[in-house]
């Protein structure tokens, strides 16, 4: 029986260049093969993520579930229409959102004309040049800008998403005006809870003696 691997980036590793061509015996952790030890090695050769500008923008005052849909963004595993024809499911093949291109991560993010829209009225200096991919666009950003703006950037790509999934599942429209205001709206809600939360923190309470 052949069982999923438990980590995703090993399903398609090529095992073989972490073994030295005049070894046949495996080279990490001691000589001594692990799970662990593999997908270690397996993520530091083919990574492509820039370590320290994603330790950067996990540290940034989001909701958790926004860093991890950015996260899922940049590793290619949202369920775009792309990946999904790719594993054989049937589903639309153009964006929901323009009707115009193949929904690919890239394309839904940044080269849609919904996406445009967005950056637009976003106020931040975005690029929407050719990049690789999502993450080397990512990357970018996260290099170019301050963090407040790199926190409403990971915010509208995660609104986008949302509104991709309601009119696909819903049937419901979201304007690109509306879409950045809320965001902007939300952003601004997110910081004044973080600073009703340090202040509550940073309250002492009053000493009682007997």
């Amino acid at each position: 029986m052949v069982q999923t691997p438990p980590f995703p980036l090993l399903e398609n590793a090529p095992v073989s260049t972490l073994i030295r061509e005049e070894s046949s015996c495996w080279d990490a952790d001691n000589g001594i093969f692990t799970v662990r030890g593999c997908y270690k090695a397996i993520s530091t050769q083919y990574d492509p993520i820039n370590k320290k500008k994603w330790s950067t923008m996990w540290k940034l005052n989001i909701p958790r579930k926004v860093k991890v849909f950015a996260w899922q963004a940049c590793s290619g595993c949202l369920p775009t229409a792309d990946h999904l024809r790719s594993r054989r499911v049937d589903c639309q093949y153009c964006c929901s959102m323009c009707q115009s291109e193949e929904e690919t991560t890239s394309h839904l993010f940044i080269n849609c004309s919904f996406a445009k829209e967005c950056w637009d009225l976003s106020g931040i200096p975005v690029s929407t040049s050719v990049f690789p991919s999502f993450e080397f666009w990512v990357d970018h950003h996260v290099a170019m800008l301050d963090k407040d703006q790199c926190r409403l950037l990971l915010l509208i790509c995660w609104r986008i998403w949302l509104a991709r999934n309601n009119k696909i599942w819903n049937n419901k429209i979201t304007t690109s005006r509306r879409l950045v205001e809320a965001t902007k709206l939300f952003l601004a809600d997110w910081n004044s809870a973080l600073e009703q939360a340090s202040s509550i923190a940073n309250t002492r309470l009053p000493v009682i003696r007997k």
